[in-house]
């Protein structure tokens, strides 16, 4: 009777993990935006995630949170490939997507060896996320770039996305992480009563 009982738990527990693992991350976005230049043409692929699909080594480059990729329970994981569909002289070098940075993402980076071409390095300013393609590892023709990611709290919303070619540029819209209107007063108004709660503190204690 132990080892049967013993067996049922076993099966049980692995039940539980598979249900798990495959609960872990839900796709609920897939597709292709096309940029188009006067003389080249980019397609930016992208995936969205309900959880953490990611697999390998991910390659954090912007670490936003605490922890890496353990923070990525109960976020969303955003995919992004760029493919270069040209035969000849054009190539690729800078990715940027309208995301705001610190606080809109928990981590950034890239899975390296996904793809022909790995990141130079990737930044955040002006209101963007850049992902560098230098020479001479810039995305070449008929090349595809690493699968870049881009962890965030926020459900997806449309930002813009432009590719860059050595001076030219061309731009689409993708799905990103970005803060809904109401959040950001949700968030300003939780500041607000946490500020006027210290205030009243510190008076009851002077």
């Amino acid at each position: 009777m132990r080892v049967r009982a013993s067996l049922l738990t076993f099966l049980a527990a692995a039940f539980v993990l598979t249900v798990s693992a495959e609960a872990r991350a839900d796709l609920i976005l897939a597709g292709t935006e096309t940029l188009t230049a006067a003389s080249w043409t980019a397609d930016v692929q992208y995936q969205v995630y309900d959880g953490d699909p990611l697999s390998g080594t991910p390659i954090i480059v912007l670490d936003g949170g605490a922890g890496g990729l353990d923070d990525v329970t109960g976020l969303y994981t955003y995919l992004y490939t760029v493919v270069n569909w040209q035969s000849s002289s054009y190539s690729l070098t800078r990715l940027t997507l309208g995301i705001e940075g610190a606080g809109q993402y928990v981590d950034i980076g890239y899975l390296s060896g996904s793809g022909d071409v790995s990141p130079s390095d990737i930044s955040v300013g002006s209101g963007s996320v850049l992902f560098d393609f230098d020479s001479p590892d810039d995305i070449g023709p008929g090349e595809e770039s690493d699968t870049l990611f881009v962890t965030s709290a926020f459900p997806p919303d449309t930002v813009f996305a432009s590719i860059f070619n050595h001076g030219t540029a061309a731009t689409g819209e993708v799905p990103a992480p970005a803060p809904e209107p109401s959040t950001m007063l949700l968030l300003g108004s939780l500041a607000t009563g946490l500020s006027v709660a210290r205030r009243a503190r510190a008076r009851k204690k002077t």
